[in-house]
């Protein structure tokens, strides 16, 4: 089978300069095998918001932190039949992967919030970012995703609950540089951390967007 993906690879690539070459592997993980065949990944089919995480992680993982990886795609919620992903755009943005969509009907919220995210997704460009690999999915707690670009990172933190009494911890930040951390999913301003104490308090549910940037000399 890799030498079928070999065939194709290279046969795409005589043939166009850059060749748009995603593959699919239908609701399984991708072999390493056929990996370096192929130029784009996807989540495939996944049949949680979980998956997707967790897939596009280890995609980048082997492939690199700016290697593309896609969400598979994103459906409305009474359209979604467990093989993609039920409007859980903070999934794919969170860690750094391609949003994209497939749908039959959007009413007024979803096309509200299909607008609101596929504007975030463009204008922030963190697919194009590159993917630090900074916390274990096993045993750090909440789940955290951390996607780097110039000198900001984003964080993308993933729990059922969180409660605002437990600090989470904002890894890979200087030590010696002070920070704003805002919200980019809720679009408010949380306030600024040291990068020699990194941790914020933030009671949330279901995810959390952060964007940590250096602060101002002003607003030191």
């Amino acid at each position: 089978m890799p030498r079928v993906f070999e065939v194709i690879s290279r046969t795409l690539h005589e043939l166009k300069k850059d060749p748009y070459n995603e593959v699919c592997i239908c609701s399984l993980p991708h072999s390493p095998y056929n990996m370096p065949y192929y130029d784009i990944a996807n989540a495939s089919d996944p049949v949680t918001p979980w998956q997707v995480r967790s897939r596009i992680k280890v995609e980048k993982a082997i492939r690199g932190g700016t290697f593309a990886v896609g969400d598979c795609y994103q459906v409305p919620v009474n359209e979604f039949d467990g093989s993609s992903v039920p409007e859980s755009f903070e999934s794919t943005i969170g860690t750094g992967g391609q949003l994209t969509t497939f749908y039959v009907h959007l009413d007024e919220r979803q096309r509200n919030l299909w607008t609101r995210w596929f504007h975030e997704y463009a204008e922030l460009g963190l697919a194009q970012a590159e993917y630090v690999n900074l916390y274990d999915l096993a045993f750090d707690k909440p789940e955290v995703h951390v996607v780097r670009k110039g000198n900001q990172m984003y964080y993308g933190i993933f729990a059922d609950y969180w409660p605002r009494t437990v600090a989470i911890e904002l890894r890979g930040l200087d030590k010696d540089t002070n920070y704003e951390v805002y919200d980019y999913g809720n679009r408010r301003m949380i306030g600024q951390v040291k990068g020699s104490e990194p941790r914020v308090k933030v009671g949330f549910k279901d995810s959390l967007l952060l964007r940590v940037k250096p602060a101002s000399a002003s607003a030191r």
